[in-house]
């Protein structure tokens, strides 16, 4: 079964949004309807930053270096509109990354509490569908959706870049066929959390099988929203991450080297750091 991503957006709550910030935080890309609902009238909408939605700039200060992070990050509270009315709402911020793995802009995902605002009637999507099949094509990460069962019903275009296989080859298969054998414990464990937690993401790390034959690490989150009549699904979203795994093993590797050097030297050996105090001193 292939889902259209762009029909799922539209058939979404009128009290949903999602908007793109550039990496300094200023809006890039947003639905019709969010200015107008939220009262803004700036145009060019770039000229807006995140901190305009906070009573306290320096929260969205603290979120958006989280999400950069750890990936994500999440909100629930006070906004602030463009005319400084209060509405009560959650977000939840992803971090997008460049091949190089560098922060390179956030997607925020913001839900409005039930009865807060009265919103207007012909708001019916989180994005354009234009700027929604944008955000999928061109995110250095991968997004996909899971059936109860596990299998794949939706793949961002991104996941050719990671393992090879194209959208086309990977629907339908259930997703256990392509990790590791030894991290598969791993992910049934993080799906199985997923299904207990409903619309909270649960982290994990696993190698992707390769449509050449080799494994990739990746990272990512798996979100249980099956309940929600309009995803009906495990969304998953994830990158790829074996240069750091390869930085990190050597790093390892060299301070056992070091170490080992260290403890069988019969000389002393001491480390100093800039300010003139010891950090190491041989046994």
């Amino acid at each position: 079964m292939k889902v259209n991503v762009p029909c799922v957006a539209n058939r979404a709550p009128s009290n949903a949004y999602v908007i793109l910030l550039s990496p300094q935080g200023t809006i890039n890309s947003y639905g019709k309807n969010f200015f107008t609902d939220f009262e803004f009238s700036v145009t060019p909408p770039s000229k807006i930053e995140f901190a305009a939605f906070f009573q306290d700039p320096s929260q969205a200060i603290q979120l958006l270096q989280k999400a950069i992070d750890s990936g994500s990050a999440d909100y629930q509270g006070v906004l602030v509109t463009g005319k400084n009315s209060e509405v009560q709402a959650s977000l939840d911020i992803s971090c997008l990354y460049t091949d190089e793995n560098l922060p390179d802009g956030f997607s925020v995902s913001i839900h409005l509490k039930e009865n807060e605002r009265e919103t207007k009637p012909e708001n019916k999507s989180l994005l354009d569908d234009n700027v929604f099949r944008a955000l999928l094509e061109n995110s250095h990460d991968t997004v996909s959706l899971l059936n109860a069962e596990g299998k794949i019903i939706y793949v961002s275009p991104s996941i050719t870049k990671i393992n090879g296989y194209s959208p086309e080859e990977a629907i339908g298969i259930p997703v256990g066929d392509f990790i590791h054998e030894d991290d598969l414990p791993t992910l049934l464990h993080q799906i199985e959390q997923a299904k207990a937690l409903p619309d909270t993401p649960i982290y994990g790390i696993n190698r992707l099988k390769h449509k050449e034959g080799h494994f990739v690490w990746t990272e990512g989150t798996a979100t249980n929203m099956l309940l929600d009549e309009h995803v009906g699904a495990i969304v998953s979203n994830f990158r790829a991450i074996s240069e750091r795994k390869l930085i990190e093993e050597n790093l390892k590797n060299s301070e056992q080297r070091f170490r080992a050097l260290v403890e069988n030297s019969h000389d002393g050996i001491s480390i100093v750091d800039s300010t003139g105090a010891f950090t190491y001193i041989s046994s």
